[in-house]
């Protein structure tokens, strides 16, 4: 198709990239096995995504769906995650501080998460879609004592 790359090109913009952010001169070998690495280590993530997704299938907002969480609701982000994504934490539990729709009108299906560690408040990130999110605790009292008490902390 018109525009889309070969394999090989791809492989040589990578190690034109590569060459640009390492200091040293390294031989064409080394920025092989480099990219070899690089290829070997997205190859077991997106392995590693596809099994997780296998048996945990994304239920993805779509426009018109009522909001799946609530402020105060405890979550588990998932072990793995995806895409643009892949260099967020996963893998932690958090409360729900709010969705976009919530705090920004801006859009729903993604939420800004107080993370916990060890049952305490840690700091705050956003945004994490739903399909992301499985619940672990609805209380939301609970939830919303311990955004309270980060709040004040702040």
């Amino acid at each position: 198709m018109k525009g889309e790359l070969s394999d090989k090109e791809i492989k040589e913009l990578i190690k034109q990239s590569l060459s640009n952010y390492i200091k040293e001169e390294f031989s064409d070998e080394k920025q092989n096995a480099a990219f070899l690495m690089l290829q070997e280590s997205r190859k077991k993530h997106d392995e590693k995504y596809k099994e997780f997704r296998r048996k945990n299938p994304c239920e993805y907002y779509k426009e018109g769906d009522p909001q799946k969480f609530q402020r105060g609701q405890e979550v588990k982000v998932d072990d793995v995650l995806c895409g643009m994504k892949m260099h967020f934490a996963a893998g932690f539990n958090a409360i729900i501080i709010g969705s976009a729709h919530e705090l920004y009108n801006s859009g729903k299906g993604s939420y800004s998460l107080l993370i916990l560690e060890n049952g305490l408040p840690k700091s705050s990130v956003s945004w994490y879609e739903q399909h992301e999110l499985t619940l672990v605790n609805s209380d939301e009292m609970r939830g919303n004592e311990i955004l309270k008490i980060y709040n004040q902390s702040k």
